[in-house]
């Protein structure tokens, strides 16, 4: 069965995170990755794409990603550590990031995404491993944290994604189980990646010799403007021939 429960952490606000609730052992990727976001915030709004360097992530590498948002609630992975990889049996780089989940958690994957950019937030989801024959019990972690990008938009998602449990040999998507989102109080608004108009069709320029005005007659060379007119030329007139010898026969 899969929860779509949506709620809010308690704690201590540092930058809109509250760090009263510890993760698990297991997933304590996730907390060392939220204490490097912050590191990186150094006292800004959020941090920038610039301010990630991946050998900074060290033994947490291989559970990070970063999204992009193309379209409200749309994102696709930009980067993605071999962990992604393993569970999906292929690399997810240039992939949505619903690819990782069962169509049933999808669009609530996709409403999450959208606030990260545009409330913003930072969301952590419980998550567990779809069942099947052959496939263990799985759970997982997911954190969701916004960054800027080179125009100071929210249009990137730093995230990382941890499991426990045996991956088996099969690709292994996701089901959600509940989302805790954290509102960011950031004391003033940023301009969020909002997807481009569709192009309008440019007004056609006139074409020359069209769009003018009609130019005035002038007689043909040779031919002076007072000139009395020829006398025009009438075209023959029909002649009916009728074959006297047929119509007797």
């Amino acid at each position: 069965m899969t929860g779509d429960t949506t709620r809010n952490g308690g704690g201590t606000d540092i930058l809109g995170f509250r760090f009263t609730r510890k993760p698990a052992p297991e997933f304590s990727a996730l907390a060392s990755l939220r204490a490097h976001w912050h590191d990186l915030a150094a006292g800004r709004v959020l941090p920038s794409r610039r301010d990630i360097e991946p050998r900074t992530l060290g033994p947490i590498l291989e559970y990070c990603f970063i999204l992009e948002r193309i379209a409200p609630g749309v994102a696709r992975f930009r980067l993605a550590g071999q962990h992604l990889g393993d569970l999906m049996g292929l690399e997810v780089r240039g992939m949505p990031a619903t690819a990782l989940f069962v169509p049933e958690s999808r669009r609530q994957l996709a409403a999450v995404l959208e606030k990260c950019c545009t409330a913003p937030i930072s969301a952590e989801l419980r998550l567990a491993g779809e069942a099947g024959i052959g496939r263990g019990r799985l759970s997982a972690r997911m954190l969701l944290l916004p960054v800027t990008d080179d125009a100071g938009r929210i249009s990137r998602i730093l995230g990382c994604l941890q499991s426990a449990g045996k991956i088996g040999r099969q690709p292994r998507r996701l089901q959600i189980r509940e989302v805790i989102e954290q509102p960011l109080h950031l004391g003033r608004p940023l301009p969020t990646a909002r997807p481009l108009a569709e192009p309008q069709p440019e007004p056609r320029q006139p074409v020359a010799g069209f769009a003018e005005s009609p130019a005035p007659f002038a007689p043909a060379p040779g031919e002076a403007a007072g000139a009395p007119d020829r006398p025009a030329r009438r075209a023959p007139k029909l002649r009916l021939v009728v074959d006297n010898d047929r119509l007797d026969d």
